[in-house]
């Protein structure tokens, strides 16, 4: 019964000229809204990401906020004055950088890019996982300070050591930390 009305009714449009142009029109009219109700959508979805980045860096606007207040202004600029921001190509050689300053403490050291590769051009920065075994403590010192007096703006973070089941014995403590370089 729906075959036969339809039948009819495809009869009825193919013998008047008027209602082939309507039907067409509306054929082009659905498409038309089909097309911009895809481009809508992913305009709201660019849209939604963006205001998420926003509320993102207004939480980290707010807490250096928070940590200037709270350091009653003591912050040492100084401290920036011959660092930079490292470009995100340097995301990469940085690992080099780690593990020529890293070298002298454990020739073996494990360096590796913590961060997604989407996630590092969104938060505008990297993080680095590093893991040492070493014996000698100052080699690790002199490391952290050139880390710490490279030209780039880094922070170490989750800081761990984990020692030999035998203090007694001698061997090596197991260093892990986490190294965050600050990109552009």
């Amino acid at each position: 019964m729906q075959k036969n009305i339809a039948s009819k009714i495809w009869e009825i449009i193919k013998k008047r000229k008027l209602l082939r142009t309507l039907s067409l029109l509306n054929a082009i009219f659905i498409l038309f809204i089909i097309f911009f109700f895809s481009i809508n959508l992913a305009y709201s979805k660019k849209i939604a990401a963006n205001e998420k980045q926003v509320q993102q860096n207004e939480q980290d606007l707010q807490s250096l906020q928070k940590l200037v207040l709270n350091s009653g202004g003591a912050i040492d600029l100084e401290m920036f004055k011959d660092k930079s921001f490292a470009d995100s190509d340097e995301v990469i050689p940085f690992i080099a950088l780690l593990e020529n300053m890293f070298s002298k403490a454990d020739p073996q050291a494990d360096i590796v890019v913590k961060s997604p590769d989407d996630q590092i051009f969104v938060n505008h920065y990297a993080d680095y996982k590093v893991s040492l075994k070493i014996s000698d403590k100052d080699a690790l010192y002199s490391a952290l300070d050139e880390l710490y007096n490279s030209r780039f703006i880094t922070k170490i973070l989750d800081f761990s050591i984990n020692y030999p089941d035998d203090p007694k014995t001698p061997g090596f403590s197991i260093f892990e930390f986490t190294v965050r370089l600050f990109l552009k």
